[in-house]
């Protein structure tokens, strides 16, 4: 017997199907024809049906993103916009992306999805002269900035809670994910600030120090997020979540800041009065403080800055890693639960379903 023959077709209504980049269950609708149906009258699904509704998360992750970009640009050019406003700025952006998923996320489904295609089909069932699609099908959709997100992959569930507990588990990566894009479009102002200062004064040791020592951070960040959330879950998954880091180069600018907090200002200002014409060896104590007071009145400002950007950046850091590990240890411990019951939920509500059609 052919193996295609045993399995399930895909009736609607009777069918939930799952996004790896929604934040609920979507549903699956049939338009593309009126002739046939299983026992229950529930028409049957073909290639060109798709389903839609799954709140898509590309929404929250562009709208998270932009707000990030201007809570990062309000932190650099306002001196009284400080370690908590950034922080309460990054946590807006993630609520006010989540909202958006909630409230553009169907829009967003049907343009990603109006292209995609499904990978398999049935090749003996035709109806009304389109082939019909089967539990095993998935849809591949593709969001219009793929540099901010993932393509999502839409698979077929026959148990409603096996498809809302896995809808669930995604939910969980995806606001993770929303979260990260407002911690990404906060560091985007910074980042350019840094590849300026590379572009105007050249890459020097200081600066590879600086990059290696951004993904030191950002390796022993994650691997610590990893452990933590295995033992809190009592798991040991290898999780490894299909999430856009905020870069090297901002942990990189982050040891900057505390670097200049810790002096580098003031070296640097004794540089500036050295190269000044005025400069000689053997100046008077009165005439060197005239000098000194020229540049040391920015440098102090310079470094009181510096010590604020550096606290910012390490509570950023901080926001960063707690977030990340909650996130992956509530997705370990709903992941650890399906899996002990998934597959016989599924197998009983498959045969339910059945897979003989029946002619209207």
């Amino acid at each position: 017997m052919n193996s295609l023959s045993s399995t399930p077709l895909v009736p609607e209504k009777e069918v939930y199907p799952v996004c790896t980049n929604g934040l609920q269950t979507g549903t699956m609708v049939v338009t593309s024809q009126n002739k046939m149906c299983n026992a229950k009258r529930h028409y049957i699904a073909t290639y060109l049906d798709k389903p839609t509704d799954f709140k898509c998360v590309y929404a929250g992750i562009l709208v998270a993103f932009v707000i990030g970009v201007i809570v990062g640009i309000l932190a650099m050019s306002i001196a009284s916009f400080g370690t908590g406003a950034v922080i309460a700025g990054i946590l807006v952006a993630t609520l006010v992306g989540v909202i958006a998923s909630y409230g553009l996320g169907g829009a967003v489904c049907r343009y990603c999805l109006e292209s995609a295609v499904w990978d398999k089909f049935h090749p003996n069932i035709i109806i009304d002269g389109k082939f019909a699609i089967i539990g095993s099908s998935k849809l591949i959709c593709t969001p219009p900035l793929p540099l901010l997100t993932t393509p999502g992959a839409i698979q077929i569930f026959y148990d409603k809670d096996v498809a809302n507990k896995t809808a669930e588990i995604y939910a969980t990566q995806n606001v993770l994910r929303i979260f990260k894009h407002a911690l990404l479009g906060y560091s985007i102002p910074g980042i350019f600030k840094y590849i300026g200062g590379l572009l105007t004064n050249g890459l020097t040791v200081a600066n590879v120090i600086q990059l290696g020592g951004g993904t030191m951070i950002s390796i022993g960040k994650d691997y610590a997020e990893d452990r933590i959330s295995d033992v809190l879950s009592n798991t040991n998954s290898n999780y490894s979540p299909n999430i856009e880091i905020e870069g090297v180069i901002d942990n990189a600018s982050m040891i900057k800041d505390v670097q200049m907090a810790k002096g580098n200002v003031m070296k640097s200002s004794w540089i500036k009065i050295k190269a000044d014409p005025s400069y000689y060896k053997g100046m008077s104590g009165k005439e060197l403080n005239q000098l000194k007071s020229r540049y040391m009145k920015g440098a102090w400002a310079d470094k009181k800055t510096a010590k604020k950007n550096s606290k910012t950046a390490l509570s950023v850091l901080g926001l960063d890693f707690l977030g990340n590990t909650i996130g992956k240890t509530i997705y370990k411990c709903m992941a650890k639960g399906l899996e002990e019951w998934r597959e016989d939920a599924e197998s009983t509500a498959i045969a339910n379903i059945g897979i003989y059609e029946k002619q209207i």
